[in-house]
């Protein structure tokens, strides 16, 4: 059976997008990190990538303000030692 462009019905198939299926042509087909993707499918695939680095991102900022914040407590704690000594 052979292959047809979903959007260019006169071209050949060149890949397959991996999320919805469809037959792309290789002007259709974009690739992202080694994955043929269509158009939409594609802006999909990296927003849901960009939601997943900016929740880690909130993540990292959050442990390092508490770990600075325990850091600065016990720097305290010692100065009030040292002082009252």
């Amino acid at each position: 059976m052979d292959r047809r462009c979903a959007h260019h019905a006169e071209r050949p198939a060149h890949a397959l997008c991996m999320t919805c299926r469809k037959a792309l042509c290789q002007e259709c087909a974009a690739t992202w990190e080694g994955i043929h993707y269509c158009a939409s499918c594609l802006v999909k695939q990296r927003r849901a990538a960009r939601r997943g680095l900016a929740v880690g991102g909130w993540l990292l900022l959050a442990i390092a303000i508490l770990t600075l914040a325990w850091l600065h407590a016990r720097m305290l704690v010692w100065a009030g030692v040292l002082l009252a000594g």
